[in-house]
């Protein structure tokens, strides 16, 4: 909601009453380069509609000095149809990569001012989006976890909240995963700046999921410092922390209002170890997984994720399993890969066949858990994005993509209202 209340009913509060209300989550990860013509633009809102989505991640474009991807035009083309379609629409950016080539410090009081400024200069620009979803939030590489910098990226999280809950969009985060091992010291001693609910967490469950992967040498194992093999003395924790990320406090204190956990695998058995790692965690801080929206990654990218693949009955076991523990919700990273065929994923997420065992997790279509304003951002915004080449160039479309965009606007319509009928 757009809201303008004051304590003790907040936009906040609102948002939550109305995550409760609904389903759950579906949205797209909509990239640039799927979305850089019109044909494209239309084939994005077909398929997203075909897998009874509701909401999209859309990757913006360079903003003044900050970091993007694609060009203003197709962006705003896609909002606007987006919206028209009865999509809500974040805007997803890349925070550690704000500042390419050279990694984002968090820990600089001006780079979080920056980061902040950032989303701001979005919301102006583009009043019609519904929330910002804030990714690569965290610091590049796997490494002890260091206060200074975990307390970093948080502080950046809360610069960005204040934006947001001032301008009453919503706010979610991705994550890596809970249940991939790293490295964190021996016996008794934690190896770096442990936060204080992990350590009292892995006390209070003497079985847990770490303990046992330390105990077995099990499937989740890495070899990171000095772990390699199987030690019971050694003292696991999840990956989130060597990266500098906390997203178990950032939903304790509202910094986000969910997380994103990207445990991109075709493993089913992968994927039910990370969530019910998340459920315990989230459980330990008193909240249930309608905080969690599970990442699926529909992709074959062996050297980042090794076991990923273009599986759909891998997928659809992933949302299932996630139903029964309550998930909030799924985001896909990504429908509309160049070159790939997303149709046996829509068909097995949506239709009765082998793949879903004659049971489609999305059968139905579901309000997205947020809601949607502005139905289109107009074709001339009053408050302007800061272009690169220090000139105005915000979400005004050209004549020619203007004629493009109402053909689009009026087929993608048509579309939905038949398809939800």
């Amino acid at each position: 909601c757009r809201c303008r209340l004051s304590p003790p009913l907040s936009c906040n509060s609102i948002r939550s009453a109305m995550v409760k209300a609904t389903t759950e989550l579906r949205a797209n990860w909509v990239a640039h380069d799927s979305i850089q013509t019109a044909v494209g633009r239309y084939s994005m809102i077909r398929k997203m509609m075909d897998a009874r989505m509701n909401t999209a991640f859309v990757e913006t474009p360079p903003i003044g000095d900050s970091y993007g991807e694609g060009d203003m035009d197709a962006f705003f083309s896609f909002l606007n149809e987006a919206k028209s379609s009865g999509f809500v629409v974040f805007a997803w950016i890349s925070n550690h990569k704000r500042t390419y080539p050279v990694p984002a410090d968090l820990r600089l009081e001006d780079e979080r001012k920056a980061q902040a400024q950032w989303v701001e200069d979005i919301i102006k620009g583009a009043p019609c989006i519904d929330g910002i979803a804030i990714d690569y939030i965290r610091y590049p590489t796997w490494e002890v976890s260091d206060g200074e910098k975990i307390e970093g990226v948080s502080l950046t999280i809360q610069a960005i909240r204040k934006v947001t809950d001032q301008r009453s969009v919503s706010l979610l985060s991705t994550s890596f995963p809970a249940a991939t091992v790293t490295y964190r010291g021996v016996d008794s001693s934690w190896d770096g700046d442990v936060p204080a609910w992990f350590q009292d967490w892995y006390a209070a469950n003497p079985q847990n999921y770490f303990k046992v992967e330390a105990s077995s040498g099990g499937t989740g194992m890495v070899n990171q410092g000095n772990l390699n093999g199987s030690n019971p003395a050694f003292l696991l924790g999840p990956s989130f922390m060597s990266y500098q990320q906390d997203p178990i406090s950032w939903i304790e204190n509202g910094f986000v209002d969910h997380v994103v956990p990207m445990q991109y695998t075709a493993d089913p058995a992968v994927m039910r170890n990370d969530i019910d790692v998340w459920e315990s965690f989230t459980g330990w801080i008193g909240h249930n997984m309608t905080s969690i929206y599970l990442g699926l990654g529909w992709m074959d990218e062996p050297s980042s994720f090794p076991d990923s693949q273009f599986d759909p009955a891998a997928m659809v076991a992933h949302v299932k399993y996630g139903q029964t523990k309550g998930v909030g919700g799924y985001t896909i990273f990504r429908l509309g890969i160049p070159g790939v065929d997303d149709r046996p994923l829509i068909d097995a997420l949506t239709t009765p066949n082998a793949e879903n065992e004659w049971a489609p997790p999305f059968i139905t279509a579901t309000a997205s858990p947020f809601s949607s304003v502005d139905l289109i951002c107009g074709m001339e915004i009053a408050e302007e994005i800061p272009a690169t080449n220090g000139q105005s160039s915000v979400g005004k479309i050209s004549s020619d993509s203007s004629t493009v965009l109402t053909f689009s606007l009026t087929v993608a319509f048509l579309l939905r209202g038949i398809l939800l009928r």
